[in-house]
């Protein structure tokens, strides 16, 4: 049995918390789209909607339709849309409530009931970092956090970026989700590392020789990653007003895409090497002063940000943000980013 057969053959249970948010329009429901237009999703396959908001019925599925129509990169069959939608399913509650887990809980045993099997559980973060907290709480207050054990019937937590607002509080968050979860079972993603371009480079290095051999401090004198948005923060005002540019994309999507660029040739290519290699960029970033912050850094904000809905009037959240001189201090001379 081929893998694609093979995870065909798994039932699985997704839910998304936050699915009326700016990141399941964009992202998450589109890549469901194109998953289910390649036939790569699992015959027995269910999501999950969760959020505050009490939509009706009707109301989640033009949610639904507006992202696959908006972001799905293609036309949609009609047909087949109604297909994929009627794997979708809501739930309304908050993420505080342990009742609203309750009746969460509820709806994925009868699901499983219905199959007559345990399935695997994907619970999808796509939440804010304070909303963390009571979500792993009331998923292990029913026990959601539990496996069914076996090659079927796990039961993993998917986390987005950012973790936490700094370092105390992403220790906090770790630990916290230590509590309740193996660490099998936790996936930490940045979405940029799958971008074509940033996985392009890397391809482009290690199966070219010519480049390979050249790609280091003696060849390259400095390197720039600039990331432009065409769009602005409409729509997740409070969200973005509570992170800004140096938390939304700096120490997470900028710098993973630093690591992927400079990082040394992994030694067998696995997954373990690769994480192991992209850290050691990380680990020799020179450590910033109060000098260098001054001279090196660059905040910004754009006009008609404080009069989006959800920003403070009187906001001084960054909205661009520079970083110039970023030295990577190893053994041997820097690179400059």
């Amino acid at each position: 049995m081929n893998n694609n057969q093979s995870t065909k053959n798994i039932p699985t249970i997704m839910v998304v918390f936050g699915i009326t948010g700016d990141l399941a329009a964009k992202k998450i429901i589109p890549s469901l789209w194109f998953l289910f237009q390649q036939g790569r999703l699992p015959d027995r396959f269910s999501l999950f909607g969760f959020s505050r908001s009490p939509l009706s019925d009707d109301e989640f599925q033009k949610l639904i339709r507006e992202a696959v129509k908006n972001h799905g990169g293609g036309e949609m069959d009609e047909d087949e849309f109604l297909s994929f939608s009627s794997l979708f399913a809501y739930r309304a509650g908050t993420f505080e409530n342990k009742g609203s887990f309750v009746t969460l809980a509820g709806a994925i045993a009868w699901k499983e009931r219905s199959w007559g099997v345990c399935a695997n559980k994907l619970f999808y973060l796509a939440a804010p970092p304070p909303s963390y907290k009571p979500i792993f709480e009331n998923l292990a207050a029913v026990k959601l956090n539990l496996p069914c054990g076996g090659d079927l019937g796990w039961s993993r937590v998917l986390i987005e970026k950012p973790f936490g607002t700094g370092l105390a509080s992403a220790k906090e968050l770790q630990s916290l989700l230590s509590a309740y979860f193996k660490e099998e079972q936790m996936y930490r993603i940045d979405h940029y590392l799958f971008k074509e371009i940033v996985q392009g480079i890397e391809n482009f290095r290690f199966s070219n020789n010519l480049f390979e051999n050249a790609w280091d401090n003696t060849m390259i004198e400095r390197i720039d990653i600039r990331l432009l948005e065409s769009i602005g923060v409409e729509g997740r005002g409070a969200f973005y007003d509570s992170v800004g540019a140096l938390r939304d994309v700096g120490q997470n999507h900028i710098l993973a895409m630093l690591s992927a660029i400079a990082m040394e040739y992994p030694s067998n290519r696995d997954m373990d090497s690769i994480r192991r290699n992209r850290a050691h960029i990380l680990e020799a970033l020179g450590p910033w002063t109060q000098d260098t912050i001054r001279q090196n850094t660059y905040r910004a904000q754009y006009r008609g940000y404080q009069g989006i809905d959800g920003v403070h009037p009187f906001s001084e959240t960054e909205t661009y943000v520079a970083l110039t001189r970023v030295r990577l201090i190893f053994n041997y001379p820097p690179f400059i980013a």
